[in-house]
């Protein structure tokens, strides 16, 4: 009986030890953004953005979104739904006529790996008619993913104004929620 336990406890021992050893994780790997993936990343956005900070009045969106979006984005613009891949985003990029100035200053790019975020600003101006011109502040927040080819292509877009959006009609904010408004009383019945 003894003997049968010499042999069996080393091996136990053995067991634990290779089982304990091999179930570590592996030692960290550094995936904070690489100064060349930065730069490879911004010289695609650079080249994609420049023709329309440009002249947005003229942008080939087609050209912008191929050169920009992955075919599966996403962007969430404001006031509206998702709109997902590259043809719906084409089609809503062209429907924003009338802007006649665009800038953007990045604040924050972060990444690790193949994801990296970029927050910042745009400024823009847009021509409502003729002669009816207005500007246009807000942020955004692009995160862009590198694919298989190691080509960097954002994934998702959201943005948004800083400026609060008009209210149609003055009294809707005095009215509660699910009440209708009240007409206008008679003036004969409101004086005393």
């Amino acid at each position: 009986m003894k003997t049968g336990s010499f042999f069996i406890v080393p091996l136990v021992a053995a067991g634990l030890s290779t089982a304990l050893f091999s179930c570590q994780a592996p030692p960290p790997q550094s995936c904070d953004l690489t100064p060349a993936d930065k730069d490879s990343l911004l010289k695609v956005r650079s080249a994609a953005t420049a023709p329309v900070i440009a002249n947005p009045a003229a942008a080939d969106w087609s050209a912008f979104v191929d050169a920009h979006y992955t075919a599966d984005a996403t962007i969430l613009p404001p006031g509206g739904t998702a709109v997902q891949g590259k043809d719906a985003i084409v089609a809503f990029m062209s429907s924003m006529t009338g802007i006649t100035k665009y800038s953007r200053e990045d604040a924050e790019i972060e990444g690790n790996g193949n994801l990296v975020y970029i927050r910042g600003a745009y400024a823009m101006s847009f021509q409502v008619n003729d002669s009816v011109s207005k500007d246009d502040t807000g942020k955004y927040i692009e995160i862009w993913r590198k694919n298989e080819s190691g080509q960097w292509r954002c994934s998702r877009d959201i943005f948004n104004s800083d400026i609060a959006p008009e209210v149609s009609t003055p009294d809707t904010a005095a009215v509660a929620v699910g009440e209708a408004p009240a007409e206008a009383a008679p003036a004969a019945a409101t004086a005393k």
